[in-house]
């Protein structure tokens, strides 16, 4: 199954350096060329928090069940790159696939990041383009009636009833 916004994944410790904080994808690869963004989430702690700009509660998303505590994004751990990559370590055992994350997260997780002094410079603008996207899909434009639009003579009403005026 393709990767999506919202996915999430966690390494095999047994593979990887022990680690196993959750992963999320905030990009999705299908509208960025294949290309991925995968954020770290850990759990919160006031004297390790290393960034503060998005700090995650588990009682205002819906239930997850690797994200049960009050938990920060690791923007210093950033990983960009090509979603074939995420899949095929998938496929391969290294990284283990969980259940898709909550969407709206998603928006407050990428707002977050601007927001981070942490984030990689380069990655700014494509965060940026892809915030616009999410708006943009929430928000669709108004279809404004042929009749309410500027560049169309206004239709004139009848004010004459059945019998006449």
């Amino acid at each position: 199954m393709p990767l999506a916004r919202g996915d999430t994944f966690k390494s095999d410790p047994k593979s990887v350096d022990g680690e196993r904080h959750l992963w999320i994808i905030v990009f999705d690869p299908l509208v960025n060329g294949n290309k991925t963004l995968a954020l770290n989430i850990s759990t919160f702690d006031n004297m390790t928090c290393l960034d503060d700009s998005c700090v995650l509660d588990p009682s205002e998303f819906a239930p997850h069940p690797e994200f049960d505590r009050k938990s920060y994004v690791r923007y210093d751990k950033a990983m960009y790159g090509s979603a074939d990559g995420v899949e095929a370590n998938i496929i391969c055992g290294v990284l283990i696939r969980h259940p898709a994350f909550d969407q709206k997260a998603i928006p407050l997780i990428l707002e977050g990041a601007l927001r981070s002094k942490y984030l990689r410079r380069d990655l700014r603008p494509l965060i940026q383009d892809e915030l616009k996207r999410i708006r943009a899909a929430s928000h669709p434009p108004r279809v404004t009636p042929p009749h309410d639009r500027p560049d169309q003579p206004a239709r004139r009403q009848n004010r004459e009833g059945p019998d006449g005026p």
